[in-house]
């Protein structure tokens, strides 16, 4: 049997082992270079048994027409891999509250904010990301990731701590309402 073709989307320098990866980013670990707002991508229809968008969507600027291209992208059966900042994480929003940071506990909520290098963020809510996939794809899981891990940027918890905390997060994933409290959103689709 052979080896799933995989497009690995917006790569960066962490391109998954065996896929062919597209990125915007000249020093990142790409196979081909390409503004990942301007579609069609340079492949044939259905050319692809797995699609993974890790951290891509809350950068395009029309998330509707890259799950078009998705679509184009993925032969019917093919799986699309998804993982998108949630509308809202309770680490952040505890974290700088207690800072006083108000306006930056509550960011994510009005669904797009600036980061620190002047970067527009979206935070897609799920029912728009569920939206813009129908009818072409079904979901076939969610998860949280980071419900009970922090943010990377949280740094006064000790290694035991967040070795912990992680092991509850491997038990809380898949659970609605925590997933809904995590930091990252992981959503398997599949191509109908």
């Amino acid at each position: 049997m052979s080896q799933p073709r995989t497009l690995d989307v917006g790569c960066g320098i962490n391109k998954y082992p065996g896929a062919i990866g597209i990125d915007r980013n000249p020093a990142s670990r790409a196979d081909v270079l390409c503004d990942l707002d301007n579609v069609p991508y340079p492949f044939a229809d259905s050319s692809f048994d797995q699609l993974r968008a890790i951290h891509v969507i809350e950068h395009v600027s029309d998330v509707i027409r890259s799950m078009e291209e998705f679509h184009r992208l993925v032969r019917p059966g093919g799986r699309v891999a998804l993982c998108f900042l949630g509308r809202f994480c309770l680490w952040e929003t505890l974290h700088f509250l207690l800072q006083g940071k108000f306006a930056k506990a509550f960011r994510r909520c009005k669904g797009k904010a600036s980061s620190a290098m002047e970067v527009t963020v979206f935070y897609p809510k799920r029912s728009a990301i569920v939206s813009a996939f129908h009818p072409s794809f079904r979901l076939r899981a969610q998860y949280g990731i980071g419900v009970s891990v922090p943010p990377s940027y949280v740094t006064y918890l000790s290694a035991r701590t967040i070795a912990r905390l992680s092991s509850v997060d491997r038990k809380l994933t898949h659970r609605p309402l925590f997933r809904s409290l995590a930091d990252h959103r992981l959503y398997i689709f599949e191509r109908i």
